[in-house]
């Protein structure tokens, strides 16, 4: 007989955000076809996974709920870290299962090591170590299970090696076919995405020629499909002029609309376009490769060699070019500070050193054979230079133009060289597949070692000159000068850091590893990238690095948590490097396209002002605002309740909640200055909430087990949620009296939620086995029972009205219902994951529903069309919450960050990133304030500053400024291109859009 549950997670509470990620890839991951095993033959999914949510650490026991779980599942995960392993709770569901004849388990390291020396770095739980006999008890035998670890594998793997070892198939079958599936998929999504941008241009002039007379809403309509084209995938052939005519638009939009009723959209949208195309300028002139480009130091200048032949100095601000000359010969090399060249001119067979702050030859250097390979020291004191044919490498002094060293090969041909800091010393790769390393002043070998070569090797000296890389392609080998002895292979392009504490690794699937160099352990790996990574740059304290790939962006990273930083965007084409100038906080990235773009380095702040709420003793738990003062509530790990003024961030009150249980949920009634207080063993405690005062008590029901406690909005009734051996009920009681007024029993299942109707006649229950009923709370009989759903019911709301239910399933759909009759009106699909949260406008016309993806989707409730996708988030949104007006929405989501959203554009207005989990988020009901709970004690206020229709027009002046802004130059000129997109501008072509901001 088959079991409920293809797996059972047991995780410590503190690592709960792992547990929902690895729950939800599991019940979502889809068995390649072709893979012979025991699943879901309909929709090959893999099946149901049970995880608890509850923080059950008071307990001593189970309980019958878990037990049963347990004992209806085929496999147990374990996720290990020294949270898990110091949990009694952990502990105890690994000996039931263990205890089991046959038992199937698995293990997972998130966090720690296993068998540590250190306690505290411990992660497995003891009995996860050792044999369970039938009772339960451990043994002396050893019995430790092999232990994927997600922080080297990522999920994708994981979860592939997971499903493997529990459906009882070979992993790299299924791993090939899975690699093979993804392959096809991207090429399909790839053809998919540009079919879709040729639509929304076409719909895009459609609605124009419809609207005439609304030309400043034009504008910004049509700088919003510029924007989401140039963004929609980079196959789009017209990727960098969408952002330019996003930002065209934009500016004459924000002009168009200073007293137009659509300003707050053209704000948004200004907002947007400052954050997410920082743009500087477009260096534009070379005709093919690019084949060399840097920063000119203590100068906001680049210089640029191009196999046109020709040589150019530009402003990185404006794009303008400097100084030019040409037909030169071919660049080998450029110094660090970008300020010399080497030049060989084969026409002249001359090898020249070229200022670039000069713009002239400074040098000829005399060499027995034109050079093939040069590089300069990184004091720029020093060149070495060579050709294979002449088996010698020359040294020469770049202050004077004189050779001072030769390295007499004999008998290998070099390929490459370099020098360290100083220039002391020199290290040769030759095609022999043997590096050499050579007192540079002396000419006398030191060391050598072999290696894998070719002509496409790569050949570097560490920033600390301590160590040389060399290699190609995924075989990288780390030679030490302090040993004499190979380190180690790395199987991708390296990085250094500055201080040699940290290696960047690109591998295979895009991916950067971040490794400690000491032991090369893996520390973290950013994923985002959606082609071969090319380049790695770090900044100087390793906190951050920059990354250019083939998928035409280059990315900033944080290194310690993975965050990507900034994203530059516009080339049409691969990138062949990104870099820094730290200084002037510029990046400058280098395209087969032919062009060089240059970007702010980190954007603008986002326009929020940060207040920290000092005063909880822990972890804040939930946080909501009272909807009629305006009052912030908290509700704390510590057992208390706190008031606060949002607008001088002052604690009010403080209510200590049950002494045992602290508190679970609220109820706040502002007008009659009550407040309900509920714990998990079921008592209530009604309280003055001014005062604190006990006002009423309720008593626990002594027939109920583990109960938790749900409130109407009404404030005028409470039910109880019980979980039983056999049963699960709610309690609905009468505030004012606190007689009981109905019980709600369902058949057998088990409820974990219950959403109210907001004139607390109804309620919708979820439960663990997937039946979603609608109850009359006065009678405490079910109305309806909402069928439909493939699975688990993730979360339910009613519409303000009482009319609907909106629920969201871990089907990958959300539905709308009839809550009096029961009957399905709609289902919203296009989710790619489960769909975790929905929403209903305060208005009811509007409804949101976040995804396992990270996209949040916005519906109109009449009809179920959808009306904007918000896409930012990079995992799953679990919080969602409308301003009053239903024109702003914020998110909360696993990847750490809080987002807000314009509704009407779907454009991004603000962003929060934080560097741990968030426990809760809160809109203030105008949309002015965010609340937000991360971390253990952190709770804080974010004021935002919403523009008016001036502040719009001086963003749009900043777009345009001749120093800082966007728009540069022609780009500032409106084109026929814009003309054939926007008819409204016929006759205007030409026109220099920033005029009238007053930019010269």
């Amino acid at each position: 007989m088959s079991k409920r549950y293809k797996a059972f997670i047991s995780y410590s509470q503190l690592d709960k955000k792992w547990a929902r990620k690895l729950q939800h890839a599991l019940e979502n991951y889809r068995v390649p076809a072709g893979v012979l095993a025991e699943f879901d033959t309909d929709k090959q999914k893999f099946g149901r996974v049970f995880r608890d949510d509850e923080d059950m650490s008071a307990s001593e026991s189970l309980g019958a709920a878990l037990e049963g779980a347990l004992d209806d599942s085929e496999t147990l995960v374990v996720l290990c870290s020294p949270n898990s392993a110091k949990s009694a709770w952990v502990d105890m569901e690994v000996r039931r299962f263990k205890s089991t004849e046959g038992a199937k388990y698995f293990a997972v390291i998130v966090d720690g090591t296993p068998n540590a020396t250190n306690a505290d770095e411990e992660c497995f739980p003891p009995a996860l170590k050792v044999k369970v006999d039938e009772q339960g008890e451990l043994t002396d035998t050893p019995d430790e299970p092999m232990a994927p670890d997600w922080r080297k594998d990522g999920l994708r793997k994981l979860t592939a090696r997971l499903v493997a070892g529990i459906l009882g198939v070979s992993f790299d079958e299924l791993w090939n076919r899975e690699q093979r599936r993804t392959r096809k998929l991207r090429t399909l999504t790839a053809l998919a995405s540009l079919t879709l941008v040729t639509s929304v241009a076409y719909i895009s002039i459609s609605t124009l020629r419809a609207q005439n007379n609304e030309a400043a809403l034009q504008l910004i309509d049509l700088s919003q499909h510029a924007i989401r084209d140039a963004m929609s995938d980079r196959l789009e052939e017209d990727r960098g002029s969408n952002f330019e005519r996003a930002l065209r638009f934009s500016a004459l939009g924000a002009y168009s609309s200073i007293l137009h009723p659509q300003q707050p959209k053209a704000e948004a949208l200004l907002n947007f376009v400052n954050q997410r195309a920082p743009i500087q300028s477009l260096l534009q002139g070379h005709r093919g490769d690019i084949t060399s480009a840097g920063f000119i130091t203590g100068h906001n200048r680049v210089f640029s060699a191009g196999d046109d032949g020709y040589l150019r100095t530009w402003d990185a601000a404006s794009g303008a070019v400097l100084s030019e000359h040409g037909p030169a010969g071919e660049v080998l090399a450029l110094s660090d500070s970008g300020t010399l060249a080497a030049i060989v001119y084969e026409d002249e067979e001359r090898f020249y050193l070229w200022s670039t702050t000069e713009h002239k030859k400074v040098a000829e250097l005399t060499i027995p054979k034109l050079p093939k390979f040069a590089s300069f020291s990184a004091n720029s004191a020093k060149l070495i230079a060579g050709n294979p044919e002449t088996e010698e490498v020359g040294i020469w002094d770049t202050a004077t133009g004189e050779k001072f060293a030769t390295l007499k090969l004999a008998g290998a041909k070099p390929i490459s060289g370099r020098l360290t800091a100083d220039g002391s010393l020199a290290s040769v790769a030759s095609l022999e597949d043997r590096v050499t390393i050579w007192n540079a002043d002396e000419a006398t070998l030191l060391q050598q070692f072999e290696t894998r070569v070719g002509r496409d090797q790569v050949l570097e000296f560490t920033p600390l000159d301590s160590r040389v890389v060399s290699g190609r392609r995924d075989d990288f080998y780390v030679f030490s000068l302090a040993s004499g002895k190979v380190e180690g292979l790395l199987p991708g392009k390296v990085a250094y850091s500055a201080d040699e504490s940290k290696i960047a690794v690109a591998v295979e699937d895009n991916e950067v590893e971040i490794r400690n160099s000491a032991d090369v352990e893996l520390l973290t790996t950013l994923r985002g990238h959606e082609d071969e990574v090319v380049s790695l740059v770090w900044n100087d304290d390793g906190s951050k690095l920059l990354t250019a790939s083939a998928d035409a962006t280059a990315r900033l990273w944080n290194t310690s948590n993975a965050r990507e930083l900034a994203r530059y965007e516009g080339h049409r084409e691969a990138l062949s490097s990104a870099q820094f100038n730290a200084s002037e906080n510029v990046v400058l990235t280098v395209s087969e396209d032919s062009n060089m773009r240059t970007y702010t380095a980190i954007a603008q702040a986002s326009p929020m002002q940060k207040f920290e709420l000092a005063g909880h003793q822990g972890r804040v738990n939930s946080l909501f605002y009272d909807p009629t003062n305006h009052h912030l509530l908290s509700i704390g790990r510590d057992k208390t309740v706190r008031i606060w003024d949002p607008q001088t961030a002052r604690q009010m009150t403080v209510i200590e909640g049950n002494p045992t249980y602290g508190v679970d949920s609220v109820v706040y009634d502002a007008a009659a200055q009550r407040m309900v207080l509920t714990a998990i063993d079921g008592s209530v405690s009604v309280r003055n909430s001014v005062s604190g005062t006990e006002a009423a008590e309720y008593p626990v029901n002594q027939n109920t087990v583990d109960q938790r406690l749900l409130f109407t909005a009404t404030f005028d009734r409470l039910a109880t949620r019980a979980v039983t051996p056999n049963m699960g009920q709610a309690v609905v009681w009468d505030l004012t009296s606190g007689a009981q007024l109905s019980v709600l029993k369902p058949d057998q299942e088990q409820f974990y939620d219950i959403t109210m109707s907001d004139d607390g006649t109804r309620a919708v229950s979820l439960s663990w086995e997937g039946i979603t009923r609608v109850w009359n709370l006065d009678s405490g009989q079910q109305v309806a029972q909402l069928q439909g759903h493939a699975g688990l019911i993730e979360s339910a709301d009613f519409s303000p009205d009482g009319r609907w239910i909106v629920t969201a399933g871990q089907d990958t759909t959300a539905a709308v219902w009839n809550a009096e009759s029961g009957e399905e009106i709609y289902t919203l699909s296009g989710f790619s994951g489960a769909t975790l949260r929905v929403k209903f406008s305060p208005d009811g016309t509007l409804l949101a529903a976040s995804n396992s993806d990270g996209s949040v989707r916005i519906f109109d409730v009449i009809n179920g069309a959808e009306v904007g996708v918000l896409l930012g988030h990079t995992d799953g949104v679990n919080h969602v919450d409308f301003s009053d007006d239903a024109a702003t929405v914020m998110t909360a989501g696993w990847d750490e960050t809080v987002r807000l959203w314009d509704v009407n554009t779907s454009l991004e207005l603000a962003k929060l990133n934080f560097e741990t989990s968030i426990y809760a988020a809160a809109l203030h009901p105008d949309a002015s304030q965010v609340a937000v709970a991360v971390g253990e004690e952190e709770l804080s206020l974010w004021n935002i500053e919403r523009a008016d229709a001036q502040q719009a027009t001086l963003t749009a002046a900043q777009i345009c400024a001749p120093h800082t802004g966007k728009l540069k130059g022609a780009l500032r000129r409106i084109t026929r291109g814009d003309i054939d997109a926007a008819p409204l501008l016929a006759e205007r072509v030409d026109e220099d859009v920033c005029s009238r901001y007053g930019a010269p």
